[in-house]
């Protein structure tokens, strides 16, 4: 006669012991966070120039015009006039303002590239556009002060964009849900993740029959 022994695991439902540390994946190495008094230095000098080149150039065209202002003419010279308030806040904070020389940088590149260089490859340059394509190749300063690693690792590699806050709303929100969903990806993947568990727990708790034994 043979005795068939079923083996069943203990009544304890606690989470199962595999041997191996459970734990999510890092998607990317922490933001830095801190830039060097040297560069702060940096960034400040180049807040004043952008700043207090507007404020030269700009603020009495706000103040001094004769005759009403076309409209497009109306709305550059407010918007840099903007510029000017925020660039100058930036010598209070100049990594938190450190989006407006970033949109300094983005418009005035996508102008040379777009309208200067075009007229230029096709000699077509009139010297009023050759006058503003000079005054906007200043931007290479601006280019100059920004610290390139700190925009790469904080706005381009960060999963939660974690600048301080820094930057519209709209860019925090849509760099927050894509950080979400490559996280909630990611920890599907991993070992600890609910369907990873239930599929141990489902394996542990199938019954272990051993073979007959034959006497």
């Amino acid at each position: 006669m043979s005795t068939v022994l079923c083996r069943h695991p203990a009544g304890d439902l606690g989470p199962l012991n595999t041997g191996t540390t459970d734990t999510a994946p890092e998607l990317s190495s922490p933001p830095r966070t801190e830039l060097p008094l040297w560069r702060l230095s940096v960034l400040r000098l180049g807040y004043l120039i952008l700043g207090g080149g507007l404020v030269i150039y700009k603020w009495p065209l706000l103040f001094h015009h004769d005759k009403p202002w076309p409209p497009m003419t109306s709305v550059v010279t407010c918007v840099l006039v903007a510029m000017s308030v925020l660039a100058l806040l930036g010598l209070r904070y100049p990594v938190r303002m450190l989006p407006i020389l970033l949109f300094e940088v983005a418009w005035k590149l996508l102008w040379l590239a777009v309208v200067a260089l075009p007229l230029s490859l096709n000699h077509q340059m009139d010297p009023d556009t050759r006058e503003l394509t000079t005054e906007i190749l200043w931007v290479v300063i601006i280019l100059t002060v920004i610290p390139w690693p700190y925009v790469y690792s904080n706005y381009l590699v960060s999963s939660s964009l974690s600048i301080a806050g820094s930057g519209p709303p709209w860019v925090r929100c849509a760099m927050a849900t894509i950080g979400a969903i490559t996280r909630l990806q990611a920890y599907s993947l991993s070992p600890s993740s609910p369907h990873a568990v239930a599929t141990r727990w489902q394996r542990a708790s199938t019954p272990s029959c051993p073979a007959p034994a034959t006497t």
